[in-house]
């Protein structure tokens, strides 16, 4: 196998691209955990898969109106972005 930097630069290139697109995820709004049941896949839909994130998803949900009955902020950005590293 020959050394070839183009190859390089176009691996570099193409991170670059994914980690653009991971952080306007993360900070766009799609990461926030109120909207849990919208990153739910039609693929997984009716399989044990999904039904085993739908029964999490219930639970993250109940959990949810219990931190917001006890007073919680669940609307901070700290439930609606993540960090990358």
């Amino acid at each position: 196998r020959r050394t070839n930097p183009a190859n390089m630069v176009e691996a570099y290139h193409q991170s670059s691209q994914t980690l653009n697109i991971l952080r306007a995820f993360s900070s766009g709004g799609y990461a926030d955990i109120k909207r849990l049941h919208a990153w739910n896949l039609d693929v997984v839909d009716k399989t044990e898969e999904g039904s085993r994130y739908r029964k999490l998803e219930t639970k993250v949900e109940e959990s949810l109106r219990f931190m917001k009955a006890i007073g919680v902020d669940v609307t901070s950005p700290s439930f609606a972005t993540v960090d990358f590293y």
